[in-house]
């Protein structure tokens, strides 16, 4: 989590509140276009947004940690932005994490969104991707099962309607022997 006593220029101030742990059950924190929550567990989130529509999320669970994190990537005002996420998750010895990712931003909105996972020695992530919003949406998710014992198992839902366009790549990388890695797509046309 942030630490300090004034918030850098690319939090805003909800973000710096809940960074700060004025929060007292989840941590709640907002950038333009996204919310993030973090249930309680020992797991530093760090969120730097840009006012261009780029924002990143950096996760590192401590050894043995337990936690489930939402992004909900949402669109605010009456502009068509084009936003471009990355979130990076590091998973250390015996971690278990449920990452969820909720793009539900308006029809005419392009969201362009990178997941990252390296996990270590007996980690387990359970990621969930929903897609039901946005003109177009492309989220891709790359994973590094780095040590025996990481699984991961990914599921995506897409709902596509009208002229949108969403797609989800998945690349798996099983680095280490006794891996395991699980993932299920469905997608709605409308």
């Amino acid at each position: 989590m942030y630490k300090g006593s004034q918030p850098p220029a690319s939090m805003r101030q909800s973000q710096y509140r809940a960074a700060s742990g004025s929060l007292p059950r989840t941590d709640l924190c907002r950038a333009e276009d996204l919310i993030v929550e973090i249930f309680p567990a020992l797991v530093e989130a760090h969120i730097g947004a840009a006012d261009d529509g780029a924002h990143g999320i950096d996760i590192e669970a401590a050894p043995g940690a337990s936690a489930t994190i939402i992004e909900h990537h949402v669109s605010q005002g009456a502009r068509a932005p084009l936003s471009n996420s990355n979130t990076r998750i590091a998973l250390e010895r015996g971690a278990q994490l449920e990452h969820y990712r909720v793009f539900a931003a308006a029809r005419d909105t392009t969201h362009i969104d990178s997941l990252n996972i390296r996990q270590a020695q007996d980690t387990r992530c359970r990621q969930f991707t929903v897609a039901l919003g946005g003109g177009m949406v492309r989220a891709s998710l790359n994973c590094d099962l780095s040590a025996a014992g990481a699984t991961l198992e990914s599921h995506a839902l897409l709902a596509g309607h009208d002229k949108r366009h969403v797609d989800c790549v998945n690349v798996v990388r099983h680095a280490a022997p006794h891996t395991t890695s699980r993932q299920t797509a469905r997608a709605i046309a409308g």
